[in-house]
C-alpha cells in the first residue's frame, strides 16, 4: 500500500514531495501519480454514473398525500371543532392542506401507524370527556342540563361561575383541574399544532 510522508500541513504538499512506498523514499509525488494512479484512473468507465444525455430531464415529483391521512383528519376534526383551539380560531385551518398537528405530520413521515394515530385521537376524546365531566359535577348549579361540547368551553364556563360566585365541589373541583391538565398536556405532547409552509 503507498502511503505518503507528509512532513508539513497537508494544505502546503506540492508536486515535487515525496512519498513512502515499501521502505523506498525519494520519489516525487507527481511521478507517483503518473506511474502508478493515472493509468489506472483513465481506465475506469463512469458511464454507468451519468444520466442519458438525450433523455429529458424530469422535474421532482411532489409527494402525492396518502388517502389515509385525509381520512384519518375527517375522522379526526379535534382542530376544527373547538377541542384545540376556540371555534373561532379554526376557521382558517383546512387539516392537511394548510395546517397540520404533530400527529398528522408524524403519519405522513410513517413515523406512527394509522392505528396508532387513530389510538391517539380517541385517547384524547376520552381524556376531554373526562375534563368537560368533572367541571359539570364539580359546579352543578351553574351548568345546570349544560353539558359543553369541549374541554375548553368547560373551563370557561367553569371560570364564569367561580366569577360570578357561583357555589363549587371541591374534591370534583380537584378532579376537573386534574383532568382538563391532563388533557390539555396530552394535546401539547400530540397535537402541537404549525401552519404548513407553501
Amino acid at each position: 500500500m503507498t502511503t505518503l510522508q507528509v512532513p508539513r500541513a497537508a494544505r502546503d504538499i506540492a508536486w515535487t514531495d515525496t512519498y513512502h512506498n515499501g521502505g523506498v523514499e525519494g520519489r516525487p509525488l507527481a511521478e507517483w501519480y503518473k506511474a502508478e494512479f493515472a493509468a489506472h484512473f483513465e481506465a475506469m468507465d463512469f458511464a454507468a454514473d451519468l444520466p442519458d444525455a438525450k433523455a429529458p430531464i424530469q422535474a421532482p415529483k411532489e409527494r402525492p398525500v396518502p388517502t389515509a391521512t385525509e381520512d384519518f383528519c375527517a375522522q379526526c376534526q379535534l382542530c376544527m371543532d373547538g377541542s384545540i383551539f376556540p371555534d373561532e380560531s379554526g376557521k382558517s385551518r383546512e387539516p392537511g392542506k394548510n395546517y397540520s398537528c404533530a400527529l398528522l405530520g408524524w403519519l405522513r413521515d410513517d413515523t406512527v401507524s394509522t392505528d396508532f394515530a387513530t389510538n391517539v385521537v380517541n385517547d384524547a376524546r376520552r381524556l376531554q370527556s373526562r375534563a368537560i365531566d368533572g367541571f359539570v359535577t364539580a359546579m352543578p348549579d351553574h351548568f345546570g342540563t349544560l353539558r359543553p361540547a369541549t374541554a375548553l368551553e368547560a373551563e370557561e364556563h367553569y371560570v364564569q361561575g367561580r366569577a360570578l360566585g357561583v357555589a363549587i365541589v371541591k374534591p370534583q373541583r380537584d378532579v376537573a383541574w386534574f383532568h382538563f391538565n391532563s388533557y390539555r398536556n396530552f394535546i401539547r405532547l400530540n397535537f402541537e399544532s404549525r401552519f404548513l409552509q407553501d
